[in-house]
């Protein structure tokens, strides 16, 4: 049975341009019969072979050397295909993670040393450094906090609330870079989430998570047990507010309405009922 273009076109994906380059590169004997070619089963099979080699990654000329060789070694080489396939995951992977930290920090590294390091080496440290999924525990409480992060208006449900406090401890150590990205990630968390009550069973379950978190760094471990929620609380609530530079640039990151979610949350948190009595001593 003799198979038209059109219908290698339809059934197999394989245009006319690269049936002529097929043809061109010699993975194909030449047309000779006129103008209008008919393909042969196996001509078929082999269209159907190298389309396939060509979707696990291998070049046409390689294929043609697979084919045509008869001292190729298929075996050998479907195997470095393999590793081959392997390392490009674990690096598309490790894109994926990088460009989730990204996302979920709404950051990107930056360096002090531009002009003194090369690009592909500031790359190549940001992707194993700056990478908050690389940890298997802390992937996982931070796939929990992007499920808050993207929850709509409805509640979560008590699983998600109890699945976000039995990963508080999983929180690691983080370098100075990481820590600052986290802390910012925590608030874009809550800026997203003001759709809800701030006092809501899951925006509260996000700023205990965040509070869990700075317990842990050098400063609340300096201050020792005065570390409580309300100290948490009148500390880190004003700075979402207008009156400081600090403020003014929390405004300016999250948003007015954000900002201001974000610190009656945060006050919620420590007990107390207003903003203003934040200020109270």
């Amino acid at each position: 049975m003799g198979y038209k273009v059109k219908w290698v076109e339809d059934h197999l994906g394989i245009s006319r341009k690269a049936l002529r380059n097929y043809e061109r590169l010699g993975l194909m004997p030449p047309n000779k019969g006129g103008k209008y070619r008919d393909y042969s089963d196996e001509d078929i099979d082999r269209i159907w072979s190298i389309k396939l080699l060509q979707g696990v990654g291998y070049s046409l000329a390689e294929i043609r050397e697979l084919m045509d060789n008869p001292e190729a070694d298929f075996y050998k080489s479907i195997s470095e295909k393999v590793v081959e396939l392997e390392r490009k995951r674990d690096d598309i992977t490790n894109f994926i993670e990088f460009a989730k930290t990204i996302k979920l920090t709404g950051r990107v590294p930056t360096t002090k040393e531009v002009g003194s390091i090369r690009y592909s080496e500031f790359m190549e440290y940001s992707r194993e450094n700056w990478n908050f999924y690389i940890e298997p525990k802390v992937a996982s409480y931070l796939d929990a906090m992007e499920l808050t992060q993207n929850a709509n208006e409805q509640e979560l449900s008590e699983i998600d609330i109890d699945r976000l406090e039995s990963l508080a401890n999983l929180m690691g150590d983080y370098k100075e870079m990481q820590y600052t990205y986290t802390i910012n990630a925590y608030y874009q968390i809550l800026s997203r989430m003001k759709s809800l009550d701030f006092n809501s069973e899951a925006v509260q379950a996000v700023v205990e998570q965040l509070f869990c978190f700075l317990s842990e760094c050098d400063t609340a471990k300096e201050i020792g047990e005065k570390y409580t929620p309300v100290f948490f609380s009148k500390f880190t609530a004003p700075f979402f507010l207008e009156g400081s530079d600090i403020g003014e640039i929390n405004i300016a990151t999250y948003g007015r309405e954000g900002a201001e979610f974000i610190a009656r949350a945060i006050a919620f948190f420590g007990g107390f009922d207003s903003l203003d009595d934040l200020y109270e001593l």
